[in-house]
This record gives structure tokens, C-alpha cells and sequence, in this order.
């Protein structure tokens, strides 16, 4: 941009691995331009640290052997425009700065499976619910100190594979949950873990983790902070809720005189089983024909419960030649349902009551 000729006109470029390049013939007259074209490849520490800076120095000489160095300038940065630098190198030129935007973000899926830990069939406590969670880093920097949380399986802090995820990377957690009465009863277990991870600039986020058989809140692309409605994962349970109510009978001869006859006396037993995988509550038995009114209260899945009670022969029943009895069971389950079962005779096959 001056008015003599220069000479030995050199390029340092050390980013891009220029070194001591020879800019077009070595010799530059006034107004005489010459292009360079040159190219690096970002790395990923490039990418965490949010930009490039790169400068290259030209080397020249004057007409009186006097030799000066001139770095580039970024001619989008007007406050330090190269467009008439003179020599000795006077103007502060500043480098040319590429900012590369961040986005730091993870992708945390949980699915769930439900297994049958004893093997009999039937949903209910003791039985298991095996987690497989899926932590990917869908972002373009690395993130550091990743770990996890899920109180429901007891995980507390645990490092997530290293601690760090590269962009792309993936890490799988299993964890489990053996399952209550309690959450048998209500139906259904939701679960959801926390990611807590810190970017390149030292932010510290948190991420809880989506169920993607949800596809209205899918976490494919959460951005932060954590924008995405992730949704826990939810386990539901069938809830079998019944009872089993069987009712034999003993005849008695009162008097002893071998004969059926009126005072004589009919015992009955009653059983009455939670045949279910519920809690029942407000378990009342009612008799009207021995007079019985008794209040059992809760029953869990597998409990029996005893009743006996009796009935005195009168002549009409004599002369009818039978008496016919059936108890009544009345029972709420956990959604606040009322059922009433009546009792079965376990003698009679064809309408057996043992489910």
C-alpha cells in the first residue's frame, strides 16, 4: 500500500502450517496485490473453546535493505482496520476470530421392563421393574462431570461412564426397582432420573430424563437450560382386585338322640381369602341367617380370614327337609370401589369360588 517496491515478501501462517511461504514472486510494486488461500480443521477442543484466533505475519524488505514484519488484520474488525499500516508496525492489527456457536445438550431416555420375579403370573410385590438409561451427548462440545440421580433405584450421584462425553457419545445405565404392596395398589410407578453435567464455560446444568415411547415429549434435541418437558416414565399395573368367599357346613346333633330333629344344630366356617393383588379394605361378612355381622377390616393379597358360626334347626326346616345358606362379603379396593361377593360351597364343583 506504499510507493516503493518491496522484496523477499514472505507468509507465516503457523495455524494453518504455513512457514516462510513466498508470496507470489517475492516482489510486490506499489498497488500490486497478491492472494493467499489457506485452511485449518477445527478440532474438538476448538469447538469447546467457542472460537478461533488465527494471525498470520508477512515479512518484507524495503529498497533500503531495512526488513519489517506486519501481522494480518481482520478487516471486520473496523476499530483496528489494516487499510493503510505504516511501518515500523504502528497499528494494533488484530487477529481474525471465528466464533464457532456452542451447543451443549444431552439426550436422557428411560424405558422400563417389567419383570415377573417369582414367576407365578400375577403383578405384585416383590416383582421388579428393570431401568435401561440412556445418556447420549447430542451436542457439538464436550461436557464434563456427568453424573446421575434417581432416588426411586438408589442412585445418588453416580458417575455417568468417565464423567465426560464427547459430542455424540453415549453411556447406558441399568438400575432397578422392586416393587411395593403400595405401588400395586396405586396402579402404576413413575420414575424419572437427573443428569447434571457442566459445559466447556463451566455452566452447570441439569437434565431429567424422558420416556420415549412418549412421542409428545420426546427428548431427541433438548436444549439448555433444560427447555424440553420431559416426562417421567410411567409403569402401570393390572389391579386384580377380588375375594374368595367359601362357606361348608357341619350338622350337629344337638341332643344326641340320633335323630334330625328340631334344636339340632348346622356349624358353618366361613373362609374368606384375598385371591387378588390388592389391599381390600372395609372387609365386613354378613350372615343374615346365623345373625352374623362381623368386621374383618384389610386384607392383603394371599390373607385368610376364619369365621365361624353356627345355626339352630327349627321344625319348618325339618319339614322342608334342607337349609339353604349363603354369607355375604362386602370390600373396597384401592380406587375407592364397593364389591360384594356372595359365598360359595366348595363341595359344589360346578360353581367352585376359588377365584
Amino acid at each position: 500500500t506504499g510507493n516503493t517496491t518491496l522484496t523477499n515478501v514472505t507468509i507465516d501462517d503457523n495455524l494453518t502450517g504455513i512457514n516462510g511461504q513466498t508470496v507470489g514472486t517475492g516482489t510486490l510494486t506499489p498497488g500490486q496485490s497478491e492472494t493467499i488461500n489457506t485452511s485449518y480443521t477445527l478440532t474438538q477442543s476448538d469447538i469447546d473453546n467457542g472460537s478461533v484466533s488465527n494471525q498470520a505475519t508477512v515479512t518484507y524488505t524495503d529498497p533500503d535493505n531495512n526488513t519489517y514484519t506486519n501481522d494480518s488484520d481482520d478487516p471486520d474488525d473496523g476499530t483496528n482496520a489494516d487499510d493503510a499500516d505504516t511501518e515500523p508496525n504502528s497499528d494494533p492489527d488484530d487477529p481474525t476470530q471465528t466464533t464457532l456457536p456452542q451447543d451443549n445438550r444431552l439426550s436422557v431416555e428411560k424405558t422400563d421392563t417389567y419383570v415377573d420375579a417369582n414367576g407365578d403370573g400375577i403383578m405384585n410385590a416383590g416383582d421388579r421393574i428393570d431401568y435401561t438409561i440412556i445418556i447420549t451427548n447430542t451436542g457439538n462440545t464436550t461436557l464434563t462431570g456427568v453424573t446421575i440421580d434417581d432416588a426411586l433405584t438408589g442412585i445418588n450421584g453416580q458417575t455417568v461412564g468417565t464423567g465426560t462425553l464427547t459430542p455424540g457419545q453415549s453411556e447406558t445405565i441399568n438400575t432397578s426397582y422392586t416393587l411395593t404392596q403400595s405401588d400395586i395398589d396405586n396402579g402404576s410407578v413413575s420414575n424419572q432420573a437427573t443428569v447434571t453435567y457442566t459445559d466447556p464455560d463451566n455452566n452447570t446444568y441439569t437434565n431429567d430424563s424422558d420416556d420415549p415411547d412418549d412421542g409428545t415429549n420426546a427428548d431427541d434435541a433438548d436444549t439448555e437450560p433444560n427447555s424440553d418437558p420431559d416426562d417421567a416414565t410411567e409403569t402401570t399395573f393390572t389391579k386384580d382386585s377380588k375375594l374368595s368367599v367359601e362357606k361348608t357346613d357341619n350338622y350337629v346333633d344337638a341332643n344326641g338322640d340320633g335323630i334330625v330333629n328340631a334344636g339340632d344344630r348346622i356349624d358353618y366356617t366361613i373362609t374368606v381369602t384375598n385371591t387378588g393383588n390388592t389391599t381390600l379394605t372395609s372387609v365386613s361378612v354378613n350372615d343374615p341367617l346365623t345373625g352374623l355381622s362381623q368386621n374383618i377390616g384389610t386384607m392383603t393379597p394371599g390373607q385368610s380370614e376364619t369365621i365361624n358360626t353356627s345355626y339352630t334347626l327349627t321344625q319348618s326346616d325339618i319339614d322342608n327337609g334342607s337349609v339353604s345358606n349363603q354369607a355375604t362379603v362386602t370390600y373396597t379396593d384401592p380406587d375407592n370401589n364397593t364389591y360384594t361377593n356372595d359365598s360359595d360351597d366348595p363341595d359344589d364343583g360346578t360353581n367352585a369360588d376359588d377365584a
